[in-house]
């Protein structure tokens, strides 16, 4: 899977986290890709599209730092 976004994986991580913290349904698609939610169910509430968000997140630059 390629990588929409060239920065470390700890940037892209920061600036998608920055992202649900501004919005319960951020445009995330320059991290993802743009067709990252393309054939899925539709989120049923904000946490279940941030859940979504965050396993494509995972598979793409590995698991959130701490």
């Amino acid at each position: 899977m390629n990588r929409p976004d060239d920065r470390e994986p700890s940037t892209v991580w920061f600036y998608f986290n920055e992202a649900f913290e501004q919005d319960d349904f951020p445009t995330v698609g320059w991290a993802l890709g743009s067709d990252w939610g393309y054939g899925s169910p539709a989120p049923r509430d904000s946490a279940h599209y941030r859940e979504m968000a965050e396993a494509r997140m995972t598979a793409l630059y590995g698991p959130h730092p701490t």
